[in-house]
């Protein structure tokens, strides 16, 4: 996490230049602090060619933007130079850009179609920055408190109970078999039939191995669902028709 440098006492404390640039590492990923190119409490005086401000913003294409703008510049296997100010002196360092397994969910994703699982009108697809980004330029303050803290918060915070693969419901397509979903869309899932879904094919063999006549379907709010098994399985063909759905799943 990068943060703001704008205290003048502190400034003069790390012995800065009076040029007013430069903003503070506040935080690291334990893999990139164990890399050790990067240290808690570095100043970031440029990135990728960018003078940082005291603010954390470069100034990129015209617009100021925050600097971690540029870390998403480079590709995989790519470097990005960078000029730190560490005890009391100016330094460069080049960083390799790695594309993490677990984290891809949290980047630009590029050639890659969206992946799904439709049941009985609900749509099922993995949380990703691609799928916030849908809500529109202030997905921000669009998606839900669960989903912003799963996407960017909780491999920090709570690594013990990181998913692989979260997942949400991202749409309903309205039929009489699902008219009794109250949470109709953008909700983190939890729970279903009693499985905790780490991924997209969890939620596919929870609805698909379940033996009792509901469904029952927890979100990470907290809500509960559910669907009659029976009823949902009758209506899930007629629905991919329907709305013109060639295939219940691109996994």
């Amino acid at each position: 996490r990068i943060v703001s440098l704008q205290n003048p006492a502190y400034r003069k404390f790390l012995g800065l230049p009076p040029t007013g640039d430069g903003a503070r590492i506040d935080s690291l990923a334990a893999y990139t602090e164990k890399d050790g190119l990067l240290k808690k409490d570095d100043v970031i005086l440029e990135v990728g060619g960018h003078r940082v401000g005291s603010d954390g913003s470069i100034l990129l294409h015209g617009n100021r933007v925050y600097c971690t703008v540029a870390f998403q510049e480079p590709q995989n296997g790519e470097k990005l130079k960078l000029k730190i100010w560490r005890d009391k002196k100016e330094i460069e360092v080049a960083v390799p850009m790695k594309v993490r397994k677990e984290e891809e969910n949290t980047g630009n994703l590029y050639d890659a179609p969206p992946r799904y699982f439709v049941y009985a009108g609900l749509v099922f697809t993995p949380l990703t920055l691609d799928y916030v980004k849908t809500f529109g330029r202030n997905w921000r303050n669009v998606a839900n408190l669960e989903m912003i803290y799963e996407l960017y918060y909780m491999r920090n915070e709570k690594p013990d109970k990181l998913r692989k693969e979260p997942v949400v419901l991202a749409a309903t397509l309205a039929h009489p078999a699902n008219a009794d979903i109250r949470l109709a869309s953008r909700a983190l899932v939890d729970v279903i039939n009693g499985k905790r879904i780490e991924s997209l094919t969890d939620l596919i063999e929870a609805f698909e191995t379940n033996d009792k006549p509901q469904h029952l379907i927890k979100f990470a709010s907290g809500t509960i669902e559910s669907l009659d098994k029976d009823k949902a399985n009758e209506a899930h063909e007629t629905i991919l028709n329907t709305y013109g759905i060639p295939a219940d799943r691109r996994l």
